[in-house]
């Protein structure tokens, strides 16, 4: 699996508050951060913050923080509008939220050839889809075959237990096969899954669990509402420098048994076959891309 950068970290920032996501866009110390035009704005300032976003988009030229603008869904009538207005100044990626149905996408997709013809783009825009309901979640696959251009998937586990009539607990038993479930689509379409938002903002150590537990499913990072669940999201998804050693140690052994054309290699005694060594050469990926190694 690879991945265009390191995205352990993606933390929300309302549109509607341009001060807090300039500097946050210059400054943050998570991977990516996201202008919120959807559920962080209000209704009443949705077009301000359109143009407000754009306007701090173009003034803040890519850098180590991923620029990120998630539109409002596609069943609405303001994710054009939304599109049409930050498109221009070129974000780094798109968010797409509440994604249920694979027509949406493909409107999403024309209106993003059309953006980029008319304005002689020579890259395509990169699109994170969001899943978050039930249909949305049974319909993943399909709305990820729709898209050219899918970058990234999420799981929403507070609107989807809305949706679906469960009650949230801390053991999130009634999330587990739908977190799951996008876990695998993010794998079956060779692409990170960013997992749920941990709600309880003061509760550093429980997000951490929490940021672990999604590692252990299959996440590749999480999505993040406040600045102090970076270090602890961070921490979760982050290898070790003994883990990045050791991943590299395998990788060295994995390649010489390769040249002498061995399919099955032993290392620290134990035998390893290719899931991993593929699950190594992840662990060194983002040993080196962290700092780590």
């Amino acid at each position: 699996m690879t991945f265009p950068r390191l995205r352990r970290s993606f933390l929300f920032c309302p549109a509607d508050r341009p001060d807090r996501l300039a500097k946050a866009w210059a400054t943050s110390d998570a991977d990516a951060v996201c202008a919120d035009l959807e559920d962080g704005t209000a209704a009443h300032n949705k077009e301000m913050a359109r143009s407000a976003t754009a306007r701090t988009l173009g003034m803040t030229p890519p850098g180590r923080v991923e620029r990120v603008v998630r539109i409002n869904g596609l069943s609405t009538n303001l994710w054009l509008p939304d599109l049409e207005a930050v498109f221009p100044a070129k974000p780094d990626a798109v968010l797409v939220p509440k994604v249920e149905r694979p027509e949406e996408v493909q409107a999403l997709e024309a209106a993003l050839n059309r953006l980029e013809k008319a304005a002689g783009a020579t890259q395509k825009t990169r699109v994170i889809l969001q899943f978050e309901t039930g249909l949305g979640v049974l319909n993943a696959q399909a709305c990820c075959a729709a898209t050219t251009r899918l970058d990234g998937v999420m799981f929403g586990a507070e609107d989807y237990a809305a949706d679906v009539g469960a009650k949230r607990t801390p053991s999130n038993r009634e999330v587990l096969w739908a977190r799951s479930q996008i876990a695998a689509v993010a794998a079956a379409f060779r692409v990170g899954a960013l997992d749920q938002v941990f709600v309880q903002i003061d509760d550093v150590e429980g997000c951490e669990r929490d940021a672990r537990e999604g590692r252990e499913l299959g996440y590749r990072g999480k999505q993040l509402i406040h600045p102090k669940q970076v270090a602890p999201t961070h921490a979760a998804f982050t290898p070790t420098r003994a883990e990045a050693e050791r991943a590299a140690k395998l990788m060295e052994a994995a390649e010489q048994g390769q040249k002498a054309g061995t399919g099955v290699i032993v290392f620290e005694g134990k035998m390893v076959d290719r899931p991993l060594v593929e699950q190594a050469r992840y662990v060194l990926a983002v040993g080196k891309a962290a700092g780590v190694l």
